[in-house]
Formats: C-alpha cells, sequence, structure tokens
C-alpha cells in the first residue's frame, strides 16, 4: 500500500475501525504483519498532535530564544534514554540467570565476526571475567584456546531477560 500526501491528511488514514484492508491485513505492503502495521499508522496519525510537536512554540507566548533551550535539552535527553536502555539490556544480557556466587562467570554471546570487532569482543564476556587484564583484542584467541563455546547468541541472551525476575536459588 502507497499512502500519498492527501491520503495522510484523509480522517481515516490509520482508523483500524474503517474497514479498509489495506490497513489493518496482513499482504505485501505490512510485510505479512497486520497489527503493527496499524500501529505504524496510528503513530502516523497522530505524531503532530501538540504533545508531539516538541519543535513548535507559540509566539503569542513566548520567544524563539526561550523555547530554544528546552528544545535543544530534549534532542540529547531522549537519545541518552535510548542509549541507557540499549547499554543497560546489553550489559544485563550476559549475566542474566548465571549464578550468583561465581563472580568469575559470565557468558560468552555468539556474533558475527564484523559486529564482534564492532563491539571490541564485548561478546566475550566470559572470557573477559575471568581474564580481566586482557586487552579486547586477546580475547579471541583466549575464547579459542578454552575451547570456544559460546552460551548464547546475543539476541537471544538480551531478549530473555524480559522474563522477568528469576528465583533464588535456581
Amino acid at each position: 500500500m502507497t499512502v500519498s500526501a492527501t491520503d495522510r491528511n484523509a480522517p481515516d488514514h490509520g482508523d483500524p475501525d474503517h474497514g479498509d484492508p489495506g490497513h489493518d491485513e496482513p499482504g505485501p505492503h505490512a510485510a505479512g504483519a497486520g497489527r503493527p502495521r496499524t500501529a505504524s499508522l496510528l503513530r502516523h496519525r497522530y505524531s503532530r498532535t501538540p504533545r508531539e510537536r516538541t519543535e513548535v512554540y507559540d509566539a503569542r507566548t513566548t520567544t524563539w530564544a526561550k523555547a530554544a533551550p528546552g528544545y535543544y535539552a530534549r534532542l540529547p535527553a531522549a537519545a541518552l534514554a535510548g542509549r541507557a536502555l540499549v547499554v543497560s539490556l546489553q550489559d544485563n544480557a550476559y549475566h542474566y540467570a548465571t549464578p550468583l556466587d561465581a563472580p568469575l562467570q559470565a557468558m560468552n554471546l555468539r556474533l558475527p565476526r564484523p559486529l564482534e570487532a564492532f563491539a571490541l569482543g564485548f561478546n566475550l564476556h566470559g572470557v573477559h571475567h575471568r581474564h580481566p587484564g586482557l586487552p579486547w583484542p586477546a580475547l579471541r584467541a583466549r575464547f579459542a584456546r578454552e575451547g570456544g563455546r559460546y552460551d548464547l547468541g546475543w539476541t537471544p541472551a538480551v531478549a530473555r531477560q524480559l522474563r522477568g525476575p528469576v528465583r533464588a536459588g535456581r
């Protein structure tokens, strides 16, 4: 489905009750995912409401100079919040559900080699825990000498944290 500029302003754009199968039925336009497509369309429908117009100020009540600091402060704050979430999920993945009384225990997570280099070998976190003084380029060789066993893939390890709290004594 292609949405033209005029369609974007149509009153039924993204309305899940509209009855237009192009809006919420799976198909090639939705890559087989009807409900996410509807959510995406609804997000676009409401993206320019007053709450979402973070770059707009009312000249009747303020000036550009007064509005600018708040606007510019929100940009890095949003980026930092997103980064904090990613870093937190990524950092905890190596330790989630590992033994509590084993400080040398952490998981080695499978990543494609180019991503491993980008992550500075951090996916070999178990090796790092056992040999914290090793520089990151040496982690791969040590991993191989120790048998080269991965505990999980990186994505499943990050996702499994969403299971929630783990009962003590497991």
